[in-house]
C-alpha cells in the first residue's frame, strides 16, 4: 500500500498532492456554505453568508493557479532530463505538467459554478429581508 502512495507520489509530484489536499479543503468548505442555505435566517446571517461566498471565489481562484505551478514544476523536470541526455524519459515530466493542470481546472470550474449559484442565492435573500 505505501509502496503504491510512494510511486503514485513520485510519478505525479508534489505539487498535485498538495492541490488534492487543497481540493478536499476547499469542497468541505463549500459543503458547509451550501448547507447554511437551508436556515432562513436574518440580513445579517445573508450578510455574513455572502462575505463567506466572497471569501471561498478567492479560494477557488487559486485552484488553476496550483495547476500552473504544477505546469512549471513538470516541464522543470522534463528539461532537466533533456539537459542531461535522457531524451527517452521526458515524457514523465509532460504528463506531469498535464495532469496538474487539468486537475487545477477540474478543481475550480465546478466549485465555480456552485460558489455563483450560492452568490445569487444570497443576493435574493438579502433582497428579500
Amino acid at each position: 500500500m505505501f509502496e503504491l502512495i510512494a510511486n503514485w507520489y513520485q510519478a505525479n509530484g508534489p505539487v498535485l498532492l498538495l492541490l488534492l489536499v487543497f481540493a478536499a479543503t476547499l469542497y468541505w468548505q463549500l459543503a458547509d456554505l451550501l448547507s447554511q442555505f437551508r436556515c432562513s435566517g436574518s440580513y445579517c446571517c445573508w450578510q455574513c453568508r455572502q462575505h463567506k461566498c466572497a471569501q471561498l471565489m478567492a479560494w477557488v481562484s487559486v485552484a488553476p493557479l496550483m495547476g500552473l505551478l504544477g505546469t512549471v514544476h513538470g516541464l522543470l523536470g522534463s528539461f532537466e532530463i533533456l539537459a542531461s541526455g535522457q531524451s527517452g524519459n521526458i515524457t514523465q515530466g509532460m504528463a506531469q505538467a498535464l495532469i496538474t493542470t487539468e486537475v487545477g481546472l477540474a478543481v475550480a470550474i465546478p466549485a465555480w459554478i456552485l460558489l455563483l449559484l450560492g452568490q445569487q442565492h444570497c443576493k435574493l435573500k438579502l433582497e428579500q429581508a
